[in-house]
């Protein structure tokens, strides 16, 4: 995971818990046995957390929450089940970790526990952020917490300003410096009341924006900072990486290389997301000195890192590295190999579909809070004058949605012109690489990851599908590209997943929104959109729109004008 978010996590996580055992189940409420229980594990779980004993806590609150379960407490198994899922995070078991929320998130809506709700849906905005690098869904959960927090009456709480610290770092892992107001209300509320926890996770996010914006000395005084706190709040590991990267910022190439190596040497217990961080930082920095070699092997160590669980937070960079390293050495067969899976990475799991509503929603969100505060004034006013208050409200709530649908449209006019030129370019870029591409006929052109059977398998599903196009055929499955392949569909199904990490569906459809851009963006072709999706392999035209807008963020018609507008 990114920087802070192992110790944002965890506070999120206690302070939703604590909030459980204010709010017990109206239908079977607790003893007073298990009420002490609850409130000694608490405690406990606060010590495993705090000290990274993860394996300890897990033995500690499966049989808890399984007995909770049992008896049909409701207290219990959100208290117990919130400790599971945390529990299973931070030992890089992800997908364990979300069905436990899944399990307990309906028993919190029941309850109407708008911390444990809260808690919730920070935890899977993050997971969201590090297992699906969906900053789009993330951050909307990360909205959905705040307006727990905000409905609850804690708003300017600890609760509330952990999950502004969410926003920022998503913020940071997108390289977007508008991120700088939310870490500065933070820090400085961290400041404002003695919190040295807030003025820790302010002052990591803060430098961080300020590294991003290569303000280098306002970056080094928040990080020297957050050093303070990092033994106390056991997060070494993220603050050597970030000061490694302010030092390469400012020259001091002894002093960065230093720290990335302290910050590998202490990173036995960190997350995978951590961990590929810092070899992607470190594997740069190597570049930036002409190290090409060591720089390969460094990003060669974080794609296995990445890959062993799943994790996609860096492995697109890691592969553009890997790529521009072989390109440095010479190797043009292994650049181009690598480039193309960082190509297939950054389409297909980092589109701007994913990020494109991010800013949208965030002014929703303080267009809604400002809309509540204005029901709020209205309601004293009413007293005092009721007419009057009622005109006035209606004004203003009519100014403010005329402003927010006019800069929606505004933004969501720039946001088609921006992926259509993205997607364009790689259409151009495509059509340049094609002839190095024939040098490289006949040759391996994936990495040689994983079993060597399905490496090859996938070699083959490649060539049936790049020489004859057999993904146009809308009755393909994977039990009839098995017998193509003279094997059987759990091989296929396996040598997909192996190489790309999607599903056979997914394979299929990227392959045919690919030939859709191309045709799109080719200013001579004019065949019509409901003749295209036939011819591509899709069933019918609402599949065929549904597909392509959520690969590209542009429906096809919008596409075909906004390229040929590029490209004329």
């Amino acid at each position: 995971m990114g920087k802070m978010t192992a110790a944002v996590f965890m506070a999120a996580l206690t302070f939703a818990v604590c909030g459980c055992t204010e709010r017990p189940s109206e239908k079977k409420p607790d003893t007073g046995t298990l009420r002490r229980d609850i409130l000694d594990t608490l405690d406990l779980m606060t010590e495993y957390s705090t000290s990274g004993r993860y394996g300890d806590l897990l033995e500690t609150v499966l049989p808890l929450y399984n007995e909770a379960v049992r008896m049909g407490n409701d207290t219990g198994q959100i208290v117990f089940g919130s400790g599971v899922a945390e529990a299973y995070s931070r030992l890089d078991m992800p997908d364990s970790a979300i069905a436990y929320l899944h399990r307990i998130h309906p028993i919190a809506e029941k309850m109407n526990n708008r911390s444990m709700l809260s808690m919730i849906y920070n935890t899977r905005g993050l997971y969201s952020l590090y297992y699906r690098m969906n900053y789009n869904e993330a951050v909307e959960c990360f909205l959905k917490a705040l307006y727990y927090t905000d409905t609850t009456g804690s708003s300017g709480t600890d609760s509330y300003y952990r999950t502004m610290s969410n926003i920022a770092h998503t913020y940071n892992l997108r390289r977007d410096t508008s991120g700088l107001k939310y870490s500065m209300k933070t820090y400085l509320e961290g400041k404002r009341t003695g919190n040295d926890y807030l003025v820790y996770i302010g002052a990591i996010n803060t430098a961080t924006q300020y590294c991003i914006r290569r303000d280098y000395q306002h970056a080094l005084a928040y990080i020297d900072e957050a050093m303070e706190f990092a033994d106390k709040y056991h997060n070494t590991v993220e603050v050597y990486y970030l000061y490694a990267d302010i030092m390469a910022g400012t020259g001091k190439v002894h002093e960065a290389e230093t720290y990335y190596r302290k910050a590998l040497e202490a990173s036995d217990d960190v997350e995978t997301a951590v961990l590929c961080g810092i070899y992607r930082s470190y594997g740069d920095f190597l570049m930036s000195r002409g190290r090409w070699s060591d720089a390969a092997g460094i990003y060669r160590s974080g794609i296995d890192a990445a890959r062993k669980v799943g994790s996609y937070m860096y492995l697109y960079a890691l592969y553009l590295g890997l790529s521009e390293a072989y390109g440095e050495m010479g190797d043009t067969e292994s650049e181009l190999r690598y480039y193309k899976q960082f190509h297939y990475l950054s389409d297909s799991v980092f589109n701007y579909e994913k990020e494109r509503t991010m800013n949208e929603m965030l002014v929703k969100y303080e267009t809604e809070k400002k809309e509540r505060l204005l029901q709020q004034q209205e309601v004293q006013l009413l007293h005092k004058n009721r007419k009057l208050t009622a005109y006035a409200f209606i004004i203003a709530l009519l100014t403010v949605v005329v402003v927010a649908v006019l800069i929606l449209y505004v933004k969501r006019r720039e946001m088609y012109r921006q992926l259509v030129k993205r997607h364009y370019e790689n259409y151009i870029l495509e059509r340049r690489l094609m002839g190095r591409e024939e040098h490289t006929a006949g040759k391996d052109s994936n990495p040689n990851t994983g079993n060597d059977r399905l490496s090859q398998l996938f070699k083959e599903i490649s060539t049936l599908m790049e020489k004859e196009k057999v993904y146009r055929n809308s009755g393909l499955t994977v039990e009839s590209l098995a017998k193509l392949l003279n094997t059987n569909r759990t091989y296929v199904s396996s040598a997909i997943k192996q190489s790309c990490g999607m599903t056979f569906k997914d394979y299929v459809n990227s392959l045919r929104v690919a030939e859709a851009v191309s045709m799109l963006s080719d200013p001579e072709n004019d065949i019509p959109l409901k003749a295209m999706f036939s011819q591509l392999g899709f069933n019918s035209t609402s599949t065929f729109y549904r597909v392509f807008q959520n690969a590209t963020g542009v429906p096809p018609s919008r596409y075909r004008k906004e390229s040929r507008r590029i490209a004329g």
